[in-house]
This record gives C-alpha cells, sequence and structure tokens, in this order.
C-alpha cells in the first residue's frame, strides 16, 4: 500500500524496474510477491472491477471480478530482492519520445554483447543544458554510432542504459509525447 488509497506495483527482470501506483480503494493493508506473467494472465480473464486479497501468513492472493475468482500462491515480499536501487535525483533532463526512440534505434546496434565489456552493452547518452541536446553513442569496440537530439536538461549530466533495456522502454513507450530522466 502506497499512502492511503492506492496499491504499489513494482515488477522488474533484473535489467528494468518499473513501479506504479493504482488509485483503490483499501480497506486493510497488505504484501505480496506475486509471479508477474501469472498475475497478467488472470487479471487479463478478468473484467470491470478486481478485487485483491491476501493473507499475510501464507502470501496466497486472492482476486475476484464479477463471478470469477483465481487463487494464486504468493511469497513472502521480504524475498523481492531489488536490483535497482532508487537514488534520490539532482538533475531532470526530457526529450521528446519520438526523438528518444530515434537515438536508442539509431544506436543500440551497434553495442557490445560481450557481458565482460559491460560499459560498451548499453547506449550511453550525455545530456549537455548549454546548447539543449542529447547525444547518444553505442559502440562496440569496432563500430561507432552516435545520434544527437533536442533535449532540455538542467545541468550536465549522462546516463548508460543497457542496450536491450533501452529497446525495451522505446517498446513499452509506444507513441509517447515525450520522455523524462531524473
Amino acid at each position: 500500500v502506497d499512502g492511503l488509497q492506492s496499491v504499489k506495483i513494482t515488477c522488474q527482470d533484473f535489467g528494468i524496474c518499473i513501479t506504479t501506483s493504482i488509485p483503490c480503494e483499501i480497506e486493510s493493508a497488505g504484501a505480496a510477491l506475486i509471479p508477474a506473467k501469472l498475475l497478467k494472465q488472470y487479471v487479463a480473464l478478468m473484467n470491470g472491477e478486481i478485487t485483491i486479497s491476501s493473507d499475510s501468513n501464507t502470501f496466497q492472493t486472492e482476486l475476484k471480478s464479477g463471478s470469477k475468482k483465481s487463487k494464486i500462491s504468493g511469497y513472502d515480499p521480504s524475498d523481492f530482492i531489488p536490483a535497482i536501487k532508487e537514488q534520490k535525483a539532482d538533475g531532470h533532463a526530457s526529450m521528446k519520445g519520438d526523438d528518444f526512440a530515434e537515438l536508442v534505434n539509431g544506436t543500440a546496434f551497434c553495442c557490445s554483447v560481450d557481458q565482460t565489456q559491460m560499459v560498451l552493452t548499453g547506449v550511453h547518452i550525455l545530456f549537455t543544458p548549454d546548447n539543449q541536446s542529447a547525444e547518444c553513442v553505442g559502440v562496440d569496440g569496432y563500430r561507432l554510432a552516435i545520434r544527437r537530439a533536442e533535449a532540455i536538461s538542467d545541468r550536465l549530466g549522462e546516463i548508460n542504459i543497457p542496450a536491450p533495456v533501452a529497446q525495451k522502454i522505446v517498446s513499452i513507450m509506444g507513441k509517447a509525447e515525450s520522455i523524462s530522466f531524473r
């Protein structure tokens, strides 16, 4: 439970972590660790309002919607190991969604797949506030790809995103108008 009237859902695959909060009515607080693919399959079968209840001892979670009812065996949430530590943001940058997709698609193909050279497996984005731009680089030791786009940034900053993660972000974004980095 996040705050008073929303449920917090966090999903990760040790490369990307997504957290969202969904407004809802809460009768009592609780938490459970549930396999995401299984939860997605059950939710897809349900229509309308969904009621979720979880046993705090066994972590068995029940989903109800109309006449449909499903039970999922869950795990202790303390077993959830966050792969990505949330850090306090000290800067902000944003750009058009199409520009981000173009940066990633124009550089990710050059990134190394050799896990022994981790820094080369990602797209490296440099934000420069002076000329309001972002420069993205992909390299594998033999090839180099560079793309530039307009971006708004309040400070000089850089980020290295693993190429498969950046490509997944592009596919999740769809036709998003903009993307922000903190």
